[in-house]
């Protein structure tokens, strides 16, 4: 177990949690927290929530005919959340340092004001109030355009504007970054489709902050306006992998070991929160190209429950087949999981290897490259199972959408888990096997090399059916 940041919990709050862990003998101490202000990675000051919303916004828009990455292709946004929060300070970020001025700020609304401007907020009077995490009120009035508008929530008429932002102000997309859950819901949802003959204000919502929109509302406003909305489990969910991975380092290295490797870790992890941000928001839009009928929200469980199911599965076979002696150590790392008989068979995967193949995907490479798989080997061996559960689901899931394992678990519905559990176990076999050889193709001159690449990876699903 170990405790996450969330609203109100300061550097001061995490570093006292890590020193009462201390004094009351903690087997891991620093591994009790993540979030830590120094041998840490805190999520305010590299805005690692705000990097995964920022991605699924690009995914989205870009689906939906508005191309956010191509230069001279301006859009807009409404988000709430001021730019002294976390997630809404880091998001304008985001939009400034992605995008310059092709990213047009139409709307900001917080606990002290709102801000309208259809020609776009000035980005740089944002930022300067990012970095000195000052409130939407203090913004410079003067550099507001002609139809601009700076509302206080200090007045009746300045409250009401500031709780109808989300529903009058139009742009190409919302992003909710703060907010009462609940604040769009079934009895209120038709005040967002304000558009001429019910059009919603914004095509697409991103949600940064949780629970923004009711899961009923999510629907009407799909069924009704056709609203795209990523859910917030899928879109900001990058504050928790982050935790993940501190946790991982918490428990492999000293503080001083983490701090002397952290200027090399934290863009590590950086690039890999932006790489599973996008596979996921791909995933998202490639089942709902699938089956357009099922609202987002609905693909996002979908998702969710069949990378839950795969990754049960595998926990669960890991826990009965592998050995552990006195101490929870594994018994027989070279016992074979996959892919052959054993006995120095080329193509037999085991449970060293899945764990070597698992570690070079997941772990950061600036934390491979100083503990060594080795150390991993030491750790506790059920947070090893769930290491390696969580891979090899997510691995097949994003790679071969949540139907493949429907598929399998019809396929094998006497033995679910274990059939599951050897489908995932074969697939990683393979698909570890296929990248050399896929890599030769593309590096060669074959004519249709890259077709035929295409083709070697449907390889990988077929074989693991069977």
């Amino acid at each position: 177990m170990y405790l996450g940041p969330d609203e109100h919990i300061i550097p001061q709050d995490i570093e006292w949690i890590i020193q009462q862990g201390i004094k009351r003998s903690y087997s891991l101490p620093q591994a009790l927290m993540s979030s830590k202000p120094k041998n840490g990675i805190n999520h305010k000051e590299y805005g690692v929530t705000s990097l995964g919303v920022a991605e699924n916004l690009e995914v989205a828009l870009t689906h939906l005919g508005v191309h956010p990455s191509a230069t001279g292709q301006p859009f807009t946004v409404k988000l709430t959340g001021g730019t002294d929060g976390d997630v809404g300070g880091n998001m304008l970020r985001q939009l400034s340092q992605r995008y310059g001025t092709d990213a047009k700020v139409v709307g900001l609304a917080d606990g002290t004001a709102c801000l309208e401007d259809p020609d776009g907020l000035d980005m740089g009077e944002l930022i300067r109030m990012v970095d000195s995490s000052e409130p939407l009120s203090h913004f410079d009035a003067s550099l507001l355009g002609p139809q601009g508008n700076l509302a206080t929530t200090d007045t009746v008429e300045g409250t009401l504007l500031r709780d109808t932002m989300h529903n009058r102000v139009a742009a190409d997309a919302f992003v909710p970054c703060g907010g009462r859950p609940g604040t769009i819901n079934v009895r209120n949802y038709r005040e967002y489709l304000s558009g001429p003959e019910g059009a919603p204000s914004s095509k697409v919502i991103v949600e940064g902050a949780n629970l923004f929109i009711t899961p009923e509302a999510r629907q009407l406003l799909f069924d009704e306006g056709q609203v795209v909305v990523m859910k917030d489990s899928s879109a900001n969910k990058c504050g928790v992998v982050t935790s993940s991975y501190e946790i991982l380092a918490s428990m492999l290295v000293t503080p001083e070991e983490f701090l002397s490797m952290k200027e090399d870790l934290v863009p590590d992890v950086l690039a890999q929160l932006q790489r599973l941000a996008r596979v996921e928001a791909e995933t998202l839009f490639s089942e709902l190209a699938k089956d357009p009928r099922t609202a987002l929200p609905k693909q996002s469980e979908h998702i969710s429950s069949a990378t839950t199911k795969v990754h049960d599965a595998v926990q669960a076979t890991l826990k009965l087949r592998i050995a552990v002696d006195a101490q929870g150590k594994v018994e027989d790392w070279q016992q074979v999981l996959a892919g052959g008989g054993g006995g120095g068979n080329a193509d037999a995967m085991t449970v060293g290897d899945l764990l070597e193949t698992v570690a070079t995907e997941h772990v950061p490479k600036a934390l491979l490259q100083a503990v060594g798989t080795d150390a991993l080997r030491a750790l506790p061996w059920p947070y090893l199972r769930n290491l390696i559960a969580c891979n090899l689901a997510t691995k097949l899931v994003y790679a071969e959408g949540p139907g493949y394992v429907d598929a399998i678990g019809q396929s094998g519905a006497e033995h679910q888990d274990q059939t599951i559990a050897d489908v995932a176990f074969r697939y990683v076999t393979y698909s570890t096997q296929l990248v050399g050889l896929i890599k030769q193709v593309q590096d060669s001159d074959i004519e249709g090399r890259e077709r035929v690449a295409a083709l070697l990876k449907g390889v990988v699903a077929q074989a693991s059916m069977h």
